[in-house]
């Protein structure tokens, strides 16, 4: 049985492939990695972010 825990906002999204300062999605990985989860980050600017973690 899988668990998912999905969050969103429509706030103004980001460009996930530039994205590579600061720390937060680094350790948002890392951590999934730790527990064999999967995470998803999908986000379009100007519409928002969906964040999904599946374990």
């Amino acid at each position: 049985m899988n668990t998912s825990i999905s969050v969103s906002d429509d706030g103004n999204g980001f460009e996930t492939k530039m994205s590579k300062t600061g720390a937060g999605l680094k350790n948002m990985t890392f951590r999934a990695e730790k527990i064999n989860a999967q995470l998803q980050i999908n986000s379009v600017l100007n519409q928002g972010t969906t964040i999904q973690l599946t374990y």
